[in-house]
């Protein structure tokens, strides 16, 4: 088994969800009845069928926008975590 560091996990967990952001962005304010008809019964299945090019929203921005004000506070001598 592979074993994966904590960065690849970050990395591949941010990148999941601006990939979702962009799937379900042409979808996000349609009844499913309009979605059905618009891209069948599976909905959006790749990031063609969501535009060219796919497109992200403020969703994924604010995550860029907290991740770098984490990143600044770690390189900074921060406490994110503490102890509870």
């Amino acid at each position: 088994m592979m074993k994966i560091n904590k960065k690849e996990r970050f990395l591949g967990c941010f990148l999941g969800g601006a990939v979702g952001d962009a799937l379900g962005y042409p979808v996000e304010f349609l009844s499913e009845g309009q979605i059905w008809r618009y891209y069948g019964e599976q909905g959006i299945r790749d990031l063609q069928q969501a535009g060219n090019p796919a497109l992200i929203t403020d969703d994924t921005q604010m995550t860029l926008f907290n991740m770098n004000g984490l990143l600044y506070a770690l390189t900074n001598g921060a406490e994110i975590f503490p102890s509870v």
